[in-house]
């Protein structure tokens, strides 16, 4: 069982992934059993962080399990929390909130 399976990508474990895939060029495979994720958590942290092509995803669709499907949901679900949290936060630079108890 993978021990890292679903939970939130630290600050920490981001920086050792940029580290051992750009300095050291450890494969996918590698990468995945230093963090305990699956291969395509990894490719799809890889492609979010600008690291991989996103076109890798597209070539490599076989290596999709039912683990790795879930993997995709939350990967896709993170980018969706991430969209709101931008539009939120220019909402309240804008001062879209001031009328409102929303954040009292």
């Amino acid at each position: 069982m993978l021990q890292r399976h679903a939970k939130r990508w630290t600050i920490n474990e981001v920086l050792k992934l940029q580290r051992e895939h750009e300095l050291l060029q450890l494969s996918v495979e590698e990468i995945a059993l230093n963090h305990q994720r699956t291969e395509r958590a990894i490719i799809c942290k890889l492609v979010s962080e600008g690291w991989m092509d996103s076109s890798y995803l597209q070539k490599n669709e076989e290596v999709i399990t039912s683990t790795d499907a879930m993997d995709m949901r939350v990967y896709k679900l993170e980018q969706e929390v991430n969209n709101i949290k931008h539009v939120v936060e220019e909402m309240v630079k804008c001062g879209a909130f001031k009328e409102t108890k929303l954040f009292a």
